[in-house]
């Protein structure tokens, strides 16, 4: 008789959820011993305002940031090491993203590059890439999403959108996932009706 494991492990990124948890990521970058943040967004979120008050929250901390606006929608290994340069660059020992999963991705690789400096494709799994393992858990990585997605998928490896045939190359690595994260239903405010019905873990995001 074939046996079946009957045994697995469950691992969470931890949540903060509620209208204006955005408003605490100066806090918990703080409580994480950060003091210099790389803020990782796009432009269509920062013209809705959301990541200048990301900013602010984190400024009033008195943790200096710095934002890298240059997230490609759907991101490819050129525009995740233009990321990472930036943030082996700046020094930074913290990083936030906020945005859609564009923006978290790359803030995920930024993170990965800035903490073990090496090429984004040794960090692809095979066989795309070399598949190589950080040996240590990265800097601290604060994620807010502006969307559900994101939300639904916190703990999902990082994508290049560079796919060959075989599928989606991604940087599968478990310390690459947030060290925490943060949603805000105020950030759907302006959904339409029709589009908020979803699955219990899409919910979360609202």
């Amino acid at each position: 008789m074939t046996q079946r494991e009957a045994i697995f492990t469950m691992e969470a990124t931890p949540i903060k959820y509620g209208a204006g948890a955005c408003d605490d990521a100066g806090w918990e970058l703080k409580r994480m011993g950060v003091a210099q943040a790389m803020l990782v967004s796009d432009r269509g979120v920062i013209e809705a305002g959301i990541t200048e008050r990301v900013r602010a929250a984190i400024e009033v901390e008195s943790i200096e940031v710095e934002l890298f606006d240059r997230v490609r929608v759907e991101p490819t290994d050129e525009s995740m090491q233009e990321a990472a340069d930036f943030a082996l660059d700046g020094g930074f020992d913290g990083f936030v993203g906020v945005g859609g999963g564009s923006c978290l991705d790359t803030a995920k690789v930024a993170d990965l590059v800035a903490t073990h400096p090496a090429a984004i494709m040794d960090y692809v799994n095979h066989p795309v890439g070399g598949g190589r393992k950080p040996p240590s858990p990265l800097k601290p990585l604060l994620a807010i999403p502006t969307t559900a997605r994101p939300f639904h998928s916190r703990d999902r490896p990082a994508s290049p959108d560079d796919r060959p045939p075989s599928g989606t190359p991604t940087v599968a690595i478990r310390r690459s996932t947030p060290t925490s994260r943060g949603g805000s239903p105020l950030r759907s405010r302006s959904r339409p009706p029709t589009s908020m019905p979803r699955p219990s873990r899409h919910c979360c995001a609202r």
